[in-house]
């Protein structure tokens, strides 16, 4: 059997594809985990998301499909109690539980399989663990890995991990002298679950240290999630790499800050702290410093952190770091065998895509490799959210398809190309004038 469609990975990015896709699409999804799981080590009761809970799998794509959040309330009878709760935001668990709902209504995922490599005869040829397959295109949704600098990765283990293993190791840290890294959501929502515990459960001391300037939010205004938006992507492809991905940088904050109720729940609590209860808690929040080096003595670590500002050293100690810095692109060995026939951009970075998510390569033209939350520096901050997943999911079904575009544009209500309004000028014959000042 050829299949139209393998999907290596099913996290949120390949389970929207599949949601997605007409069924007469022969497709089938590969995954290593055994069951269906979203940032389940940061499961935090109090966690929310940071987007709308309307950019769900497909509803931007497809409003009436059967696999939309609206319908997982209404499927499991709490779609009233949902509405008159008058959420501000979904929590991220409840959330989590909708992606695993989707999962198990779908029949072509495999569980409990891991894809060794790809490579190409006329059609792609996947081998797994278990089976080989054939397929006219692969979508690659392998997501992220958790990045930790490469002097502390050596030293992992249960008292020096990265925030996605919190809840693994949460169980063990109390009475304990605390470091967390990095300024972002994850590092906050760890830093909130820490001096929010009770006194059985309560930790001798936390540090929070980041590289920002202070422990900033997320920019959620209305014209900044215009940036969320496919005319925006659209925009992006007319600019060169290096200018993408310095757009990406300057714009971060509309991604990777951190949720504004978040930081009022944690200034709130820390001013009960410091003067209206007498709480033992130690507490540091410390911007603006780099943390560059990590020292085992004893049952301690020592922490060499430098400050930015003052360009000085500083030293700490501490029971336990947890690294929330984020996740970055992992390796995809699977792709070894024609990683020859694939281009890619900056130093290798990432795999360069055309407009519909396709790797540029050395092959036929109707055989596809899609590259999902992957090409953020091309793509935008988008790429790795889920704004625009569904969005994107379309995009790859109608190349499959080999149909025209199936979804309505939206025009932002931001001119970001340049204008030039000169027929006022032309009709008093200042043209000459009007082009000299522009």
């Amino acid at each position: 059997m050829i299949y139209d469609l393998v999907g290596i990975g099913a996290g949120p990015s390949n389970l929207s594809l599949a949601a997605l896709s007409p069924k007469h699409l022969n497709a089938m999804y590969i995954e290593r985990r055994p069951e269906f799981s979203w940032h389940k080590g940061m499961e935090f009761s109090f966690a929310d998301l940071q987007v709308s809970f309307v950019k769900d799998l497909v509803t931007l794509a497809d409003p009436t499909n059967e696999h939309s959040f609206l319908n997982y309330l209404h499927t499991n009878g709490k779609l009233y109690h949902f509405l008159n709760a008058q959420f501000q935001s979904v929590s991220r668990k409840e959330y989590a539980d909708y992606f695993k709902w989707v999962s198990q209504r779908l029949d072509n995922i495999l569980m409990s399989e891991c894809v060794l490599s790809v490579n190409f005869d006329e059609d792609f040829i996947v081998e797994t663990d278990k089976r080989t397959l054939r397929s006219k295109n692969i979508s690659v949704g392998v997501g992220k890995v958790q990045y930790i600098p490469s002097f502390a990765r050596p030293l992992l283990g249960n008292n020096n991990f990265h925030v996605s293993q919190y809840k693994y190791n949460d169980h063990q840290l109390a009475g304990k002298k605390i470091i967390i890294v990095g300024g972002g959501q994850s590092g906050a929502e760890a830093f909130y679950d820490l001096i929010s515990r009770d006194k059985d459960d309560a930790v001798k001391q936390v540090y929070w240290i980041t590289r920002r300037d202070n422990f900033l939010p997320i920019d959620d205004s209305p014209f900044t999630n215009d940036l969320f938006m496919p005319c925006q992507v659209e925009y992006l492809q007319q600019f060169s790499y290096s200018k993408k991905k310095e757009y990406v940088r300057k714009n971060i904050l509309t991604s990777d800050g951190i949720s504004g109720k978040t930081l009022n729940d944690i200034y709130q609590l820390l001013y009960r702290y410091q003067f209206l209860e007498d709480n033992p808690l130690e507490f540091k929040l410390m911007p603006s410093r780099s943390v560059e080096g990590l020292t085992k003595i004893g049952t301690k670590w020592l922490v060499n952190s430098r400050h930015l500002e003052y360009e000085v050293d500083e030293h700490f100690e501490a029971d336990v770091i947890i690294w929330a810095t984020g996740f970055c692109d992992g390796p995809k060995n699977f792709l070894r065998p024609i990683d020859h026939k694939l281009e890619k951009v900056g130093v290798g970075e990432e795999y360069m895509v055309d407009n519909d998510y396709s790797v540029v390569w050395n092959g036929p033209k109707d055989r596809n490799i899609f590259m999902l939350n992957s090409v953020k520096n091309q793509k935008g901050l988008s790429d790795p959210n889920l704004s625009l997943t569904a969005w994107r999911s379309r995009k790859v079904l109608d190349r499959i398809e080999n149909k025209a575009c199936q979804q309505v544009a939206n025009k932002s209500l931001v001119e970001w190309n340049p204008i030039q309004e000169i027929e006022p000028f032309v009709e008093q014959g200042l043209i000459r004038e009007a082009k000299a000042s522009i």
